[in-house]
């Protein structure tokens, strides 16, 4: 494939895990001579755009909704019933709902955006509670069946997941225009003399596949190429996690009477299975040679090993809210396991390319190990990723503390919940017949636990209401709180 049909077809780019990318076209002699010619230049031989859609979380706003479940359910029913809408369209109809099905309750300090904007929050929430996504059309959901959950509470203030899109357009005439002096040209073009018998080339080895310590531990590549006499010389290179992307080694052009050839096999070297003992396994075994597309540059890629990737990564602010996570994957007879914790924010697992995708399996671990832990996710990567952000670690409905009176001398009392001194106090009246509901939203990882204190108002043997008696604060865990 020439250089010019390379640069028309698609291609994966790997990321160097510093928000770099490599992207590599091997140019002819003649090829080189021509970029070099055209970029020096007053042309602009290459115009590079692209569209950048990126995965991540945005915070939240500091409210909570409350839907009036059944009222809500009925009227999106009328309006989408099962046809697909995609995120605009329910947006638009999250605007259309009366405000006596649905109300904004502020959680917390911050700026009060308005209420379309909690309206446009709200529906990118509740598209996860209340629609499926449609298995027929990427990007558009279908209307889901009635949440059990009356009124039902959906949080704005924690992290959400988003995809943020990013065009970008790059010129090579800018680049160009950017390089300081001669010696920085001469470095991204040098001037290609042609090879005579003896000299001295380097032989560049590109490594694209990424390096886990817990599993793919080490990739070599053995190399056999014509030396200078025409005798076969064996040469092999190593990565380990953490070396550079490119290692290079030296060698001799052989002389006129024999052509340089170059022959090389990759090998990967992976971590036993759970279960298995031993060290680290070679893949494939045994590799095979087979013949280099540019004798000076080996590529070294997880296609050539028959190979597929997971990445498992941690976003910021996961490990404030755990200790560390247990990823397991599962494909055919094996099953593979690392761990993600604040130093190890990533790592890969690799598989058979063409067989099913695995099923990924994580497990937060609590910072207090007096705690459970938590499956965050348990499903298939998708676009051979699974990122876990806080959201997931975060409960994503509350629950819920219901006061109520017993007494018919009581004929009404205030409860004031908090989750520990100095937190935040949300207080409410409760009246018989009316008890209070108070939604509490304690870590994934926590069982339901608050600190409550009562000031009750009594009647005496004359009907007459006597003054406030308020307690002091008490430790509860109990659903139901019922005041005597």
């Amino acid at each position: 494939m020439t250089a010019l049909a390379e640069l028309a077809a698609w291609r994966d780019i790997v990321l160097d895990g510093e928000g770099g990318a490599i992207a590599t076209i091997r140019l002819s002699q003649h090829e080189a001579e021509i970029m070099r010619d055209l970029a020096l230049g007053d042309s602009n031989p290459l115009q590079i755009e692209l569209e950048l859609a990126m995965p991540g979380i945005v915070g939240g706003l500091p409210f909570i909704a409350e839907l009036q479940t059944e009222a809500v359910h009925g009227l999106l029913s009328a309006q989408f019933g099962a046809n697909p809408a995609d995120e605009n369209e329910i947006k638009a109809a999250f605007q259309s709902i009366p405000k006596a099905m649905l109300s904004f309750r502020r959680n917390g300090s911050g700026r009060n955006p308005g209420d379309d904007a909690l309206r446009n929050e709200l529906a990118q929430r509740a598209i996860y509670a209340m629609f499926e996504p449609s298995s027929e059309v990427p990007g558009q959901y279908t209307f889901g069946e009635l949440p059990p959950q009356s009124p039902l509470s959906i949080r704005l203030d924690l992290p959400r997941r988003d995809q943020h899109i990013t065009r970008v357009s790059w010129s090579f005439r800018e680049f160009v225009a950017s390089l300081e002096n001669d010696d920085a040209i001469a470095r991204h073009f040098p001037q290609r003399d042609d090879i005579r018998p003896f000299d001295t080339v380097e032989i560049s080895a590109l490594n694209q596949v990424p390096l886990d310590s817990s599993h793919v531990q080490r990739l070599r590549v053995d190399l056999e190429f014509t030396g200078r006499t025409g005798t076969p010389v064996h040469e092999t290179i190593e990565f380990r996690p953490g070396d550079p992307l490119i290692k290079r080694i030296s060698a001799t052009w052989p002389s006129l009477t024999h052509r340089f050839e170059m022959r090389s096999k990759l090998t990967a070297f992976v971590t036993q299975p759970v279960g298995f003992r031993g060290p680290a396994f070679a893949w494939p075994d045994p590799a095979q040679f087979s013949d280099a597309a540019d004798p000076l540059a080996i590529d070294l890629s997880s296609s050539r090993l028959g190979l597929a990737m997971t990445e498992i990564r941690a976003l910021d602010g996961l490990f404030d809210l755990c200790a560390s996570c247990t990823y397991r994957l599962n494909f055919g007879p094996r099953e593979f396991e690392g761990t993600l914790d604040p130093s190890r924010m990533r790592g890969f697992v690799m598989y058979p390319a063409g067989g099913p995708v695995p099923n990924v399996t994580i497990v937060a671990h609590p910072i207090d190990p007096s705690h459970s832990d938590v499956i965050v996710h348990d499903g298939p990567p998708e676009g051979g990723q699974v990122l876990i952000s806080p959201l997931e670690a975060q409960r994503r409905e509350p629950l819920w503390v219901e006061a109520q009176i017993a007494d018919p001398e009581i004929p009404y009392a205030v409860i004031e919940i908090r989750s520990s001194e100095g937190a935040r106090i949300t207080t409410r009246i409760v009246r018989p017949g009316q008890p209070a509901r108070i939604a509490r939203w304690p870590s994934l990882f926590a069982p339901l636990a608050y600190e409550h204190r009562l000031s009750v108002v009594r009647r005496d043997a004359e009907g007459r209401t006597k003054p406030i008696e308020t307690e002091e604060w008490t430790p509860g865990t109990a659903p139901v709180l019922t005041i005597n």
